[in-house]
């Protein structure tokens, strides 16, 4: 993650000095909000007696979304050939692809569990999920260059990959941004008929899944689907107990679990509510539980609900800015663009925003650790930039 953070750093303060960039409005926003949320987290740590180390790796942490937003659209404002970006996001997307379905074909493992294969392959790859976006949207576009029927042989190629991560989120990605981008996530009377049928085909998907007797430790489809139907009680239930010697019942509600231990935190103070607990704080977990190495771990600074990560570290006037930042990326579906290309990078912000709101519930959404989405937003964002900067000097 530091790496991630300084290459960042080092490529935005590079494109910014090399020439004067105008910063447009929505995006300066949004780099304002996230560093007042950095600024939260420190001026709260400056009263509080945590170790140096610890707040240091939270400033790091909370300023990889600044960095890489920052990053992703001063890179795109630099390229003058728009269709470049979405020709490297295809190309790449399909040898992550190529990559992985190779070495599921050539494992030892392909019998074994999903956790296994997940282990050894992968659990997900972003990129590849906007690389199929881009196939299919600009199916009938000439800016990618490459026969019909070649753009369906990579469609199914990065099809089939996102397919064998057997991951929830890149499910619900691809569910959300390809809504997003023709405008079905857009307040409308056609957006709400279509959000009832998806709540109704939900419904049914887990009143079935809750009548099916799903065995955890099952290999195959039987583990996804148990995952699926576990995901709502893994997040916002807590366990009823704990054993030391039998861990299943907290780690079927892992991330409730890490949820309630820093609310309990948070009640030592109850201006922590409002202003959080800042920068450096640890949650507590009650025992040493086998995550982050061989000897595990007690105290953690990271947990999955990033919503109560955000309140933990930042109080409730972090939760509010937040959340305006993802109003900030959902209402760029509105703007009027002057292209289809335009029109569909607005779009997939708009996505991102909503995509965000939801995993920030499982992955802590902006503050995920792992994924490339933030710095792709704000790829989207320059693209959609360049592109209304070209048609003025073109237009």
């Amino acid at each position: 993650m530091e790496i991630v953070v300084v290459m960042s750093f080092a490529l935005s303060f590079s494109l910014l000095i090399e020439k004067r960039i105008h910063i447009p409005k929505p995006i300066f926003h949004i780099l304002v909000l996230l560093g007042v949320l950095i600024g939260i987290g420190f001026i709260v740590s400056l009263f509080s007696s945590h170790e140096l180390y610890d707040v240091i790796r939270d400033i790091i942490h909370f300023s990889k979304p600044f960095l890489l937003i920052f990053s992703g659209f001063l890179l795109l404002r630099k390229i003058n050939d728009t269709s470049f970006f979405i020709k490297v996001v295809v190309y790449v997307s399909l040898l992550f692809a190529v990559k992985h379905l190779f070495v599921l074909a050539t494992s030892t493992y392909v019998r074994g569990t999903i956790e296994e294969l997940r282990l050894l392959a992968g659990g997900g790859n972003f990129i590849e999920v906007i690389g199929l976006l881009f196939l299919y949207v600009f199916y009938k576009n000439p800016i990618l260059n490459i026969t019909r029927s070649t753009k369906m042989i990579f469609m199914a190629i990065i099809a089939i990959s996102i397919f064998f991560y057997f991951s929830r989120t890149s499910l619900l990605a691809i569910l959300i941004l390809f809504l997003s981008v023709y405008g079905y996530t857009i307040l409308s009377r056609k957006a709400f008929e279509y959000s009832i049928f998806g709540v109704v085909v939900l419904g049914l998907l887990y009143g079935y899944l809750y009548t099916q007797d799903l065995d955890p430790d099952k290999k195959g489809i039987e583990n996804f689907f148990y995952k699926i139907k576990n995901a709502p009680a893994e997040v916002f239930t807590t366990p009823k107990g704990y054993d030391p010697n039998n861990h299943k019942e907290i780690f079927d509600h892992w991330r409730g679990y890490e949820a309630m231990m820093a609310l309990r935190k948070m009640e030592e103070d109850q201006w922590s509510y409002v202003f959080g607990k800042g920068f450096g704080s640890l949650i507590d977990l009650g025992f040493k539980a086998p995550i982050g190495g061989e000897d595990g771990l007690r105290y953690i600074p990271h947990f999955h609900n990033g919503y109560v990560y955000i309140f933990f570290k930042t109080g409730a006037i972090g939760i509010f800015f937040y959340l305006l930042i993802m109003y900030s990326m959902y209402k760029r579906g509105y703007v009027f663009a002057d292209s289809d290309t335009a029109k569909i990078m607005n779009r997939l912000i708009s996505g991102m925003g909503l995509y965000f709101i939801i995993t920030t519930f499982v992955i802590t959404g902006l503050y995920n650790l792992g994924e490339i989405s933030v710095f792709l937003t704000g790829c989207f964002y320059g693209l959609s930039y360049k592109i209304k900067e070209n048609t003025k000097i073109h237009g």
